[in-house]
């Protein structure tokens, strides 16, 4: 339901937006102390939002540090995530593990090719593409030649778009393991595994969400000097 209702009308019948005086177009928003409240989208060159009392940053605070550490801790678990078995399949006393890449490839040799598409683009393709997209747009903000700034912008937009995503492997075992329970002829249960792919997927949203994408556009000496 939260879905249907959009923020930036409901701030509108709460508190209409205002713009502040004596802005110059002419000039970036940072030179002039311009801030956008992250809660309620008001422009403001006070310390706090007008409108829900939010305080502003006109970046978000040490964004480069967290993203960072969110990263490294996100290739770290990339590896047990992968390597680990994420269920077991226990059939006539027989323990079949499986991680994410075995059960890719038991899909496709049952038949199930769109099902193994899906779960292979969404559970390995996607997650390294993201660890890949990060770690570009660090080194971006830290560069003095911003010439593709649009196209770095894009990036980050749809990275953070299809995060969530990645979670469909997570959702898949959640399936298995409620809907085949057989007794002693078959049954799921989840790995050690799933632990590792959701918090390897939940340390990349975190990374995604501290990287603030205004600094693509800044100038790197005027942040960090």
């Amino acid at each position: 339901m939260l879905n249907l209702i959009h923020l930036d009308d409901l701030w509108e019948r709460i508190s209409p937006y205002t713009s502040p005086e004596g802005v110059d177009k002419t000039q970036t928003a940072s030179s002039q102390g311009i801030k956008c409240c992250p809660t309620c989208s008001q422009i403001s060159k006070d310390a706090f939002c007008p409108r829900c009392h939010t305080l502003l940053y006109s970046r978000k605070p040490e964004s480069l540090t967290k993203v960072s550490a969110w990263l490294a801790t996100s290739i770290v678990l990339f590896f047990p995530a992968n390597l680990l078995p994420i269920m077991n399949t226990q059939q006539l006393h027989e323990s079949i593990p499986s991680t994410i890449f075995t059960g890719v490839l038991q899909l496709w040799d049952s038949g199930s090719y769109p099902i193994a598409i899906v779960i292979f683009i969404a559970s390995i393709m996607i997650p390294v593409v993201k660890l890949v997209a990060i770690g570009v747009l660090l080194y971006q903000v830290n560069q003095l030649s911003h010439a593709r700034s649009h196209q770095y912008t894009q990036i980050y937009r749809y990275i953070e778009l299809i995060g969530k995503w990645s979670m469909i492997d997570v959702f898949v075992v959640i399936f298995l393991v409620s809907l085949v329970q057989l007794g002693v002829f078959m049954s799921v249960t989840a790995d050690i595994g799933v632990l590792f792919f959701a918090l390897m997927v939940f340390t990349q949203i975190m990374a995604v969400h501290y990287f603030d994408p205004r600094l693509i556009w800044d100038n790197p000496k005027e942040i960090h000097g």
